[in-house]
């Protein structure tokens, strides 16, 4: 196919064009008062779908006729998707942000600003707000529900059933909990207990889902209590396992180097296979390393041991004796940078009361026994949390498929936002943080002339989501920005489902910190990449 050129205004009119056609109907969903979106895709499987979600949103715009249009779509996506990879949240301000820099910026490249220096503005301009969010962010103390009711747009029952499953399995970043739909009609928690190792994944390439962890549903686990350094030692055991079409997960108390390389390349040689369709099965192989000190190694054993329901032994282990009614199960293993979670073990599921019983058991030796040396009792309290790990499914139900999918997003994005709340905080919501930022900004513009643009550009651009906010409620923005600003009410910011002016914080009206600097972050990467775009080869539809 022939190719077409296109040249500075042509390229930077597209640009404007297509990112316009991306996040017009994306902003409207934002704010307490934003409004939903329905989707309609007519593949198989697909079918309609109503939401406010961004990302759902952005992914399912495209224009087919025009290229230049589809490459602005495109690119401003990759900052959509990396915002919802990062945080699960705020990918509608990154599209909002996004689209102000890009269209302001554009055009004052047109009137001849240097991209250049524009973008200095603008990465000036980054740096200090990102400084003032972290100045400004409050730790997550007893916020979880408010922040899951906000982010789940403002309902109670989703901030409600958030904090229940975060009691559950642990109020912090790491805590392990899914979202499932299900057509019940009722979403409720749904309590699973697990086993927590303090050891992860031993390197990148064995990452197997886009959370960057390992995850091994319904697998067999075998432990052993040595050091392996011959992968093919386990072909037989692997043969078997893959009859059964199920994932086997290893742990033992090291992996050589000789067997890691063969695992990456037994991975490498199973993915060409099935993209070449010369097999139908993928067998996926995890490798947990025992964290624990050989003294202290029989215990852990015997410890996941009755989680899973292990029938074999870890000790003297030959290979090609093992049979897979020796093996352990689980419904999955969960493996992290920083640890392991042996989810809803066979052992756990079918007698709850004798691991009750064994924890008590070592809390009791534990708060008794005092000939104890401070090692041994750092060994008792790590298997006293590891037996004690827990996790939650929160079952989403809705008879109406379009309703589940709506009902599903919003658990997702409000469990993000937690997760990113806990990991770098709080600050006041609805946009009006960044319109504190925004101000301060104003006064402490850069000398040079080009720079000093995109540095406004920039302040103007912290401004767009509360005016957003404020739009698809229907109020004036430039009445309520001036009463934020002169109010003496601490954390001030506007209600609109109340129209009162009120303390964010306290109202439990809040944006995750973490949120805030990563879409501001990838909105103005997106935008740095267009102003030095200055021509475009595509393929000529004509």
């Amino acid at each position: 196919m022939d190719k077409i050129s296109y040249y500075g205004q042509d390229v930077r009119d597209g640009l404007i064009s297509g990112v316009n056609k991306l996040v017009d109907p994306v902003r409207i969903t934002l704010g307490a008062k934003g409004k939903v979106v329905g989707i309609y895709d007519s593949r198989i499987g697909k079918g309609s779908h109503v939401t406010k979600d961004g990302f759902i949103i952005a992914k399912n715009i495209s224009v087919d006729s025009n290229k230049l249009e589809a490459l602005a779509i495109d690119i401003v996506n990759q900052a959509i998707e990396k915002t919802n990879d990062d945080v699960g949240d705020a990918t509608t301000t990154t599209a909002i942000i996004a689209q102000y820099l890009i269209n302001k910026g554009l055009k004052n490249i047109s009137n001849d600003t240097d991209p250049l220096k524009l973008k200095e503005g603008i990465n000036l301009g980054l740096k200090f707000a990102v400084k003032e969010i972290e100045k400004v962010s409050i730790p997550v103390k007893d916020k979880i529900e408010e922040i899951a009711t906000i982010s789940g747009n403002n309902d109670r029952d989703i901030g409600r059933i958030i904090a229940e499953a975060f009691k559950f399995a642990g109020e912090h970043e790491q805590s392990s909990i899914k979202i499932i739909p299900t057509t019940d009609n009722k979403t409720s928690v749904q309590e699973i207990s697990g086993y927590k190792l303090q050891k992860g994944f031993l390197r990148d390439t064995f990452i197997n889902d886009k959370s960057n962890k390992c995850i091994y549903n319904n697998p067999y686990i075998i432990m052993i209590h040595a050091p392996l350094s011959s992968f093919r030692d386990f072909m037989p055991l692997l043969e078997k396992v893959s009859e059964e079409q199920r994932p086997l997960v290893i742990i033992a108390d090291k992996f050589e180097g000789e067997f890691l390389n063969s695992l990456e390349v037994s991975n490498a040689s199973q993915a060409q296979q099935m993209k070449q369709g010369r097999i139908g099965y993928f067998q996926h192989i995890g490798i947990v390393q025992n964290p624990m000190a050989m003294d202290s190694a029989r215990e852990l054993y015997d410890d996941m041991g009755d989680i899973m329901d292990y029938k074999g032994s870890a000790f003297s282990v030959i290979i090609n004796d093992v049979v897979l009614e020796d093996l352990g199960e689980a419904e999955s293993v969960e493996i992290s940078r920083t640890h392991t979670l042996i989810i809803g073990g066979k052992g756990s599921k079918g007698d709850q009361k004798k691991i009750k019983k064994k924890i008590d058991k070592l809390k009791s030796q534990l708060d008794n026994d005092k000939e104890l040396s401070d090692w041994q009792k750092g060994v008792l309290r790590t298997r006293i949390e590891s037996l004690s790990g827990s996790h939650a499914n929160i079952r989403v139900g809705e008879q109406v498929i379009a309703d589940m999918k709506e009902t599903k997003d919003l658990y997702d994005d409000a469990l993000s936002a937690v997760r990113a709340s806990i990991k770098e905080g709080i600050t006041a919501g609805g946009g009006s943080e960044l319109l504190r930022i925004a101000h301060k900004m104003r006064s402490k513009v850069p000398k040079d002339l080009d720079i000093a643009r995109g540095w406004i550009i920039f302040v103007d651009a912290l401004e767009s989501p509360f005016y957003q906010i404020m739009e698809n409620a229907g109020e004036s923005g430039d009445v309520i920005k001036r009463d934020i600003l002169e109010s003496r009410i601490a954390n001030c910011g506007y209600n609109v489902l109340t129209r009162e002016y009120v303390d964010m914080i306290k109202e439990g009206i809040i944006d995750p910190a973490m949120a805030e600097r990563v879409s501001l972050e990838n909105a103005v990467s997106v935008a740095g990449l267009m102003y030095n775009m200055d021509a475009v080869v595509l393929e000529d539809l004509s």
